[in-house]
Parts: C-alpha cells; sequence; structure tokens
C-alpha cells in the first residue's frame, strides 16, 4: 500500500481518476480506518461465508461509530460527534 505522500507527493490533493481530486486528509482517514478494519476485526476472524463476514462487519462498524471512544474526538464516539449540536463541534 502506497503512503498519500508517495502518491501525492506534497501537493495537499491527489488524483483519484482523471479530474477528480481528493485531499490528503481523506485519503489518511480512509487508509487509517481500513488499517483498523483489517486489525481489529477482519485478521481476527475466520468467517464462514460470505453471509457471516458481512453480519460481523455490520457489528464491527457499529461498535466503531456507536461504542468505540475516538482519540481524535477526545474520548466521544463518531455518532455522538455527528449528532452533537454544531456549536459544540464548531467549538471543540
Amino acid at each position: 500500500m502506497h503512503s498519500a505522500e508517495t502518491i501525492c507527493g506534497n501537493t495537499g490533493a491527489c488524483a483519484n481518476v482523471p479530474g477528480v481530486f481528493i485531499e490528503v486528509t481523506s485519503m489518511l482517514f480512509i487508509e487509517r480506518l481500513w488499517r483498523t478494519v483489517k486489525y481489529d476485526e477482519i485478521y481476527l476472524k475466520d468467517y464462514v461465508s460470505l453471509i457471516d463476514t458481512h453480519a460481523q462487519l455490520d457489528t464491527f462498524f457499529r461498535f466503531y461509530n456507536d461504542l468505540r471512544p475516538h482519540r481524535a474526538h477526545n474520548g466521544a464516539t463518531p455518532a455522538e460527534v455527528y449528532n452533537a449540536p454544531a456549536s459544540l463541534v464548531l467549538d471543540a
């Protein structure tokens, strides 16, 4: 896997598809999310079917978004940040 810097250089934006640009921070977030999914879920489980895989990943993402505190949100969950009044999010 390539880091955002090796793909984009230090320009701040990257070409994903001709004419479409993605911010480096967005790419880093996606890379970090999938690293978490792989190491905290996929590599630890032995799925028996595609249906089982889907169900287990659904459970993981519900935990990740609704119950797991995140340092980036000062210990709040993504759901708490998403559902917070805009004034609280902007003040943080």
